[in-house]
């Protein structure tokens, strides 16, 4: 007898159990219940020999059966590895402490592109960073921005910034973010050029991307060279 010996027993076991309990029904209550049960016991077998066969493949799995086909690494409304670093990232920097206000500055510029409306309200110059609020208003009938906002910054002095913008919980519309960027800019910068890229929703099966690119000018306040 092969390894295999005890389990073929308890199989076949059941199987006869099974039919025992059929034959009874028939006897006692009609073919229609002695059919039924006969239907329920086969259903029943297939569902669990699908589960079963789905739990062995383990993560990654897939299974054909009839034509069709299922798979759990179906990658329907799943991040690519380099979105995932991207968010990663994003999050990392909203989280900076930019320390304490150093001057506010007004700018009240508009952007239309891509059925939204986004206006750079202000910008806080900070020890660290500048923090900027944006409010985006969508067209009548459309859904929301997404939930982040890809954000790009350069400025006249040729430095090099990471920005990344949240959705600050305002109603549905108009939506404010709040824009973080880092690091401050040099004392040697005049003007910097702020592009909202793109609107999203990272989260599995979300998809919302609202295209832009939504562009401003923010006019740096004069700072002192020798104080920095």
């Amino acid at each position: 007898m092969n390894a295999a010996g005890p389990g073929r027993f308890i199989g076949v076991a059941f199987v006869a159990i099974v039919a025992v309990a059929i034959v009874a029904l028939l006897a006692g209550y009609g073919i229609p219940v002695g059919v039924g049960a006969l239907a329920g016991f086969i259903l029943g077998a297939l569902a669990g020999l699908l589960g079963s066969l789905w739990l062995i493949r383990g993560m990654g799995r897939s299974l054909t059966f009839g034509g069709m086909s299922w798979s759990s690494s179906d990658e329907q409304g799943q991040l690519a590895p380099q979105e995932m670093t991207d968010m990663r990232e994003m999050s990392e920097l909203l989280q900076v402490d930019l320390g304490p206000i150093r001057s506010i500055v007004p700018v009240l510029e508009t952007s239309n592109a891509g059925g939204y409306e986004v206006q750079l309200v202000t910008a806080e110059m900070r020890e660290g960073g500048l923090l900027m609020i944006l409010e985006v208003r969508s067209k009548p009938g459309s859904l929301p921005a997404g939930f982040w906002a890809d954000v790009t910054v350069h400025d006249d002095a040729g430095s090099t910034y990471r920005a990344s913008g949240q959705n600050i919980g305002s109603g549905p519309s108009p939506t404010r973010y709040l824009v973080t960027i880092a690091p401050t800019p040099p004392a040697a910068a005049r003007r910097l050029e702020v592009v909202v890229e793109r609107f999203m929703d990272p989260f599995p099966g979300g998809g919302r991307i609202a295209m832009g690119p939504w562009a401003f000018t923010v006019e740096l306040p004069a700072r002192d060279i020798a104080a920095r």
